[in-house]
């Protein structure tokens, strides 16, 4: 009874000094701005420090109407139709462009928390109002041309959107951080017309 009791005590203190670790482990994640820079393309982030202003600026970008948030959700969808239509390289290309919304979003949400912001899923965060909805979701089905025409289009508001927020900042940092993205959404562009030079 006493080993077995023992035994109990060990595992126990093992769970605890795992449970430690791993919270360490997130504290520093939290810290630390290599491993942020793991999370955000490689993106340096250290230079930034609180600023409202810019924040308000870039916030719609990160879960308003024309955003990353609603960029990853629409190419889930597309990606779906593309394969159900038999286009299944097409389809890949879609989720892998998803993909890199996804990490755009990551990145806007890091630069947000670190520029002073909650993150949350509004338009204007940290107002807890206008929060995303699925209802901006171009729901285009059926039709693999005009999926491609509509993301296209999508991708050219979307910079669009970006040069416009560049061109009322004055914050160097975030201003590097949108030509990051933007650099990305034009080659989301040459990969689409190529889809679409296939389809037509």
């Amino acid at each position: 009874m006493e080993e077995k009791a023992q035994q109990d005590q060990n595992r126990d203190q093992n769970q605890n000094q795992s449970q430690e670790q791993e919270q360490v482990r997130e504290r520093e994640i939290v810290k630390s701005p290599s491993a942020i820079n793991e999370q955000t393309n490689d993106y340096d982030l250290s230079k930034l420090s609180l600023d409202l202003k810019s924040a308000r600026i870039i916030a719609p970008a990160y879960s308003g109407r024309n955003s990353e948030l609603g960029a990853i959700l629409q190419y889930a969808y597309f990606s779906i139709w593309l394969e159900q239509l038999g286009y299944l390289d097409e389809a890949k290309k879609v989720m892998e462009i998803g993909e890199t919304e996804m990490h755009h979003l990551n990145l806007l949400a890091q630069t947000l928390v670190r520029l002073g912001v909650d993150p949350i899923y509004t338009a204007y965060p940290p107002q807890r109002d206008a929060y995303f909805t699925t209802r901006l979701i171009n729901y285009i089905n059926g039709d693999a041309k005009r999926i491609i025409e509509y993301a296209l289009k999508s991708e050219k508001c979307a910079i669009s959107q970006y040069q416009s927020m560049i061109s009322c900042l004055t914050n160097q940092e975030v201003i590097n951080i949108l030509n990051h993205i933007i650099s990305d959404e034009n080659e989301h562009i040459e990969i689409l017309n190529g889809i679409l030079s296939t389809l037509n």
